[in-house]
């Protein structure tokens, strides 16, 4: 590293020049593989023009000269992509499509989500289009990267029969604490798909957040019949039973999460209250010891 910054020194090259970090010729080498047939590391040399606005609008792989780059440099423009310029092997057929899928999966959602935005006349002629929105919205979301709702409102756009959508919206609307708007789009889900349990459960959730419990238990109920597994869906159903005063359904549920997860602290807390407000306080000092044991 050391030579190659003093040899550039050397060089006084009359243009900017510096040393990619590996995310950034991870995000060339990404580009590469969908532009050439071959798909190999990034050969040397390799020379990218890019314009003003930082896009990518010519490979040359092995050497070039001057004339040519400044030929091309004078085509390009800022709506280049996929890529003009020279090749010096021939050029593979571009697929945008497998491309934004292919910075989904490399973790790269901005540049896959700029992307989508400055092509989507042409994505959006492929069927797929609002599958890889809603793909592309859930790696927002996980990330916690902005623009996640707008993402998922596109991909109803051009699917608004499909309850996974919805659910993912309800989702980043949660996330924004905007709770009216995610319970708004579970329900939808629901409308559309009467037995999707993740919107039945994150439903139960936000409206109990919102302290409206009796509305919130049949959604509670119904997770426990599509799932009667989901461990955390008792607890969860558990503590608004309790908020209710439905205290020995509450020790029902709680007991029913314990044979499925015994080491669930906050299953043996919630049992111990439960059980306490019944009267029930020898019961209630052993549960609340492992409670505090499992979670000290």
């Amino acid at each position: 590293r050391q030579r190659v910054a003093e040899t550039v020194d050397r060089l006084a090259l009359p243009f900017v020049i510096g040393l990619a970090t590996p995310e950034t010729v991870a995000k060339l080498q990404l580009i590469h593989d969908h532009l050439f047939d071959a798909h190999r590391d990034l050969p040397i040399p390799t020379s990218i023009l890019t314009n003003s606005e930082g896009v990518v609008t010519a490979f040359y792989n092995g050497p070039t000269d001057i004339h040519t780059v400044l030929d091309d440099a004078r085509g390009s423009g800022s709506d280049s992509l996929p890529f003009r310029g020279s090749w010096f092997r021939a050029r593979a057929r571009v697929s945008p499509f497998e491309f934004v899928r292919a910075l989904i999966e490399q973790d790269l959602v901005q540049d896959a989500s700029a992307y989508v935005q400055a092509h989507r006349a042409r994505l959006q002629q492929d069927p797929e289009f609002a599958t890889l929105l809603s793909h592309l919205g859930a790696k927002l979301l996980d990330q916690g990267e902005d623009g996640a709702v707008e993402v998922f409102q596109q991909a109803m756009g051009g699917d608004d029969r499909n309850a996974d959508h919805y659910y993912n919206l309800g989702l980043a609307k949660q996330q924004q604490r905007d709770f009216a708007g995610a319970i708004t789009a579970y329900r939808r889900a629901i409308e559309l798909e009467p037995e999707h349990m993740r919107s039945h459960n994150n439903l139960a959730s936000a409206l109990a957040m919102q302290g409206q419990l009796d509305l919130a238990i049949p959604h509670f109920r119904t997770v426990i019949r599509l799932d009667p597994t989901y461990a955390k869906g008792r607890v969860n159903f558990a503590s608004a039973l309790i908020g209710t005063g439905k205290l020995e359904q509450a020790v029902v549920q709680l007991q029913e999460a314990i044979k499925l997860e015994p080491n669930t602290a906050k299953a043996y807390n919630n049992l111990a209250v439960a059980l306490h407000r019944l009267g029930r306080t020898e019961e209630a000092r052993a549960y609340l010891r492992e409670a505090k044991r499992l979670a000290p």
